[in-house]
């Protein structure tokens, strides 16, 4: 198998370049090092020069999630196999992909499935989770709908929506008595006064008062373990 590492950011390229190579087999390691805001210049060159290989990424999930984007908006995120050098968010975790990159190199050479994305009305792609707060003070104004019932119409702290294994996504705020109230569907759509969000922990530059976010089920090909039979 041929694969392409790529390390974006502050990640030990070198390092991660021999793990790679002690697990590849019958293939070649090609490696490449993105700084951590690549432009679309760099991210092209990459994608072109890796075509046909096995993508492996070492970075963050901000910027794993910000080449992903580049990948489907090319129109290859469905069909290009990738691996990931570590778990480092809950949704890989819960994929069967640990934190220790000793661990999830274990999976970069296992056949690959389709584990769907989030996307939203921005253009932004979503691995983990996303999260909404006021830009300013400490409480929001938010109406939000899960598929058509209501999250929550009324001033909250915050408001979460995380990426689900096995499709859709699930929205939570804060509740009454110090609960969480949760929905779980296909799409998220709300309204609300101006708000910073942050996708996989990357915050936006400029606040927001609407957001749509829904599961794109057949995008994303990644080198992990099988479901786990329920």
């Amino acid at each position: 198998m041929d694969v392409a590492l790529v390390t974006i950011g502050d990640s030990d390229a070198p390092a991660a370049a021999q793990l790679l190579r002690a697990v590849v087999t019958g293939g070649t390691v090609q490696s490449f090092t993105l700084p951590a805001v690549p432009s679309i210049v760099q991210y092209d060159a990459v994608l072109d020069a890796a075509a046909g290989r096995r993508l492996v990424m070492d970075a963050s999930p901000s910027a794993t999630a910000s080449l992903l984007r580049r990948m489907m908006r090319r129109g290859e995120l469905a069909t290009t196999e990738t691996a990931v050098l570590e778990g480092n968010c809950r949704f890989l975790e819960e994929l069967g992909l640990s934190r220790l990159a000793g661990d999830a190199l274990d999976w970069v050479g296992e056949p690959c499935r389709t584990v769907g994305v989030l996307k939203d009305d921005s253009g932004n792609l979503v691995i983990d989770s996303a999260e909404l707060r006021p830009w300013q003070g400490r409480r929001i104004w938010v109406r939000a709908y899960v598929d058509d019932e209501c999250l929550c119409d009324g001033e909250i702290p915050w408001l979460r929506v995380e990426h689900r294994v096995g499709g859709g996504l699930r929205a939570s705020v804060p509740g009454r008595f110090g609960r969480t109230r949760s929905l779980e569907g296909r799409a998220l759509q709300l309204a609300c006064e101006d708000a910073a969000i942050s996708s996989d922990g990357d915050r936006r530059d400029q606040p927001r008062r609407k957001r749509i976010w829904w599961n794109e089920p057949d995008q994303w090909r990644l080198a992990c373990p099988p479901p786990r039979s329920r």
